[in-house]
């Protein structure tokens, strides 16, 4: 059971990072790169505005980017970005 655990935890990792790969490549900003599930228990600025937390169950992985529009309804990215990082945890996780 840990090993099923562990393993599903590592496969969670890299589908994620599939995700932080794409949106740093398309230069959309990352506001929060957290490691596990539930409430978050340690916090740490990694540098201008991007969060990391670890979260009280360390199983799965979340990057979280600003949302596309602005308070005022302009479009701050061209929505084929916001498909390509959707699409980039499934791409990094065929690897």
């Amino acid at each position: 059971m840990l090993g099923l655990l562990a393993a599903l935890t590592v496969v969670t990792i890299w589908h994620e990072l599939g995700h932080l790969w794409v949106a740093r490549r398309y230069g959309v900003p990352v506001k929060l790169i957290g490691v596990g599930i539930g409430p978050a228990i340690w916090r740490f600025c990694l540098g201008g505005d991007v969060t990391f937390e670890v979260r009280a169950l360390p199983v799965g992985m979340v990057i979280g980017v600003i949302a596309r529009r602005a308070p005022d309804g302009q479009a701050l990215r061209p929505v084929a970005h916001d498909l390509a990082v959707a699409a980039g945890g499934h791409w990094q996780a065929s690897f």
